[in-house]
């Protein structure tokens, strides 16, 4: 078997196996970074309309803000090269989360994939949810720049804020045609459920990193390996890392090890309601740019307790969770329980919900938007919590409560992500 490496970062894992029967592709990230190149686009911001054309360079859409040079049109991402992976020769691709899902249609269209996609059901339907969010912010975006002349090295080298990466490897977002034509490759399976992929026998066990991830185990007539991608062991909402698997393996290809230093995830979770409890005590509100599913269920049970908790805090405060599919992310996480963590799946035979967003709903105290548009704008009230789309603060809903809230000293912007997804 040979082993190939094909992503640049990490934490974003893109493996090629190959059998001399079989190549399997693992994963399929792409990377937000080049987002930051891009102007925001807001709903009507003076500041940002206004901007002034960078006059050195002589063209119209790129704009100048804070002394920083930005395009105006729609972000774009890039990706490994499908023309060095030689897709046409894939024959499947296993998918080990949702965030490496939302990712698949730049890998699997107009590319001479003819293979299957594997991953587990719930990855599938959060993956496809935030790809439907994605694809509805880049349809918001009007300005399209005329041409690429702003990829030459002789322009954007000399940006005040040069591209971290070659803009010329950057690639525009897939269309809502490539997201459907891609979802018809996919394939979904249960945690521990073995398929037959030219009797090599692969199966998806439970990773308890997010919802419905998973690492994967390969069994051959030689030899056992795990591909042992994104996990967490200690994970307190999702179903608990099986480990078993791994002690009967020859080998473990490890990736996505933690980059948290002298923390852990409940310290830091410790040091976001304190702030967030700091904020709202001093009558100011608080953005939470961030992805409408995974960590966010908990965030919101967590910010309701600390406001119905701390003396000084209007228990009127409300709670708006703004996206596209808001609705649909919560609907599921409700009768999702059987990749919930135990204590959550025991909620559910009490009966009791798994969290508790509904009866906030029902209280009045979360609010749930699709956009910014139509009722949040009659409704919308201060101090209060946000939770929006996207953490690029490039695109979506989260952008423009910025630009709204970002004069006043008293509100915060709380990043949760150490990069984008």
């Amino acid at each position: 078997m040979n082993i190939t490496n094909f992503s640049v970062y990490a934490h974003k894992p893109c493996f090629l196996l190959e059998w001399p029967n079989a190549r399997i592709l693992l994963d399929t990230p792409f990377d937000f970074t080049p987002f930051f190149s891009f102007m925001p686009h807001v709903y009507q911001c003076p500041r940002i309309k206004n901007a002034h054309i960078v006059k050195k360079f002589g063209i119209p859409y790129l704009k100048e803000l804070g002394g920083r040079f930005y395009v105006e049109g729609p972000p774009e991402i890039f990706h490994v090269s499908t023309d060095t992976i030689n897709m046409e020769t894939i024959d499947a691709i296993l998918v080990s989360n949702y965030e490496s899902f939302t990712g698949l249609p730049f890998y699997t269209e107009n590319t001479g994939f003819s293979g299957k996609i594997y991953v587990t059901e719930i990855a599938f339907q959060y993956g496809k949810l935030l790809m439907e969010e994605l694809l509805e912010f880049m349809e918001r975006i009007e300005a399209r720049p005329e041409d690429k002349k702003w990829k030459k090295e002789e322009v954007c080298g000399k940006f005040s804020n040069p591209p971290f990466q070659n803009p010329a490897e950057w690639r525009p977002f897939y269309t809502t045609e490539d997201m459907h034509r891609c979802l018809t490759k996919v394939i979904t399976l249960s945690f521990n459920q073995t398929i037959d992929i030219f009797r090599i026998k692969i199966t998806p066990v439970v990773s308890g990193h997010t919802y419905g991830s998973a690492y994967w185990t390969f069994k051959t007539e030689n030899e056992n390996i795990a591909y042992l991608t994104a996990s967490n062991p200690n994970a307190t909402d999702v179903k608990l890392m099986e480990i078993a698997p791994l002690r009967s393996v020859d080998y473990i290809l490890v990736t996505s090890l933690s980059r948290l230093i002298d923390t852990t995830v409940q310290a830091m979770g410790v040091g976001l309601t304190r702030t967030i409890t700091e904020v709202l005590k001093n009558h100011g509100s608080v953005i939470l740019p961030m992805c409408p599913i995974g960590p966010i269920f908990e965030l919101v049970e967590a910010v309701s307790d600390v406001i119905s908790a701390t003396p000084g805090i209007s228990m009127d405060t409300p709670i708006y969770f703004i996206s596209p599919v808001a609705k649909s992310a919560i609907a599921m996480a409700s009768i999702s329980a059987e990749w919930m963590s135990e204590s959550r799946q025991n909620a559910v035979y009490l009966p009791e919900e798994p969290y508790s967003h509904n009866q906030l709903i029902r209280s009045g105290r979360l609010k749930i938007y699709d956009s910014l548009y139509g009722n949040f704008s009659k409704e919308f009230r201060t101090p209060c919590i946000i939770f929006a789309s996207h953490a690029s603060l490039r695109v979506g809903d989260a952008a423009h409560m910025v630009e709204i809230l970002g004069s006043d000293p008293r509100n915060a912007v709380i990043v949760t992500v150490f990069d984008i997804f």
